[in-house]
């Protein structure tokens, strides 16, 4: 798995309390656009993504 991958969701299971999360702030954090991480996490999870 991509390294930037466990970063947002290191980050996430330690921000998600916050009311205003947003992919945006997750793709800032590891330093890669909000379409490519909602991309990447969509292959690797076999989900929808990360909601924009």
């Amino acid at each position: 798995m991509k390294q930037f991958i466990h970063q947002a969701i290191n980050f996430m299971k330690r921000n998600y309390m916050q009311e205003k999360l947003s992919l945006q702030d997750i793709a800032h954090v590891v330093h890669i656009s909000p379409t490519y991480l909602s991309a990447v996490t969509d292959d690797h999870e076999n989900t929808r993504g990360i909601p924009q």
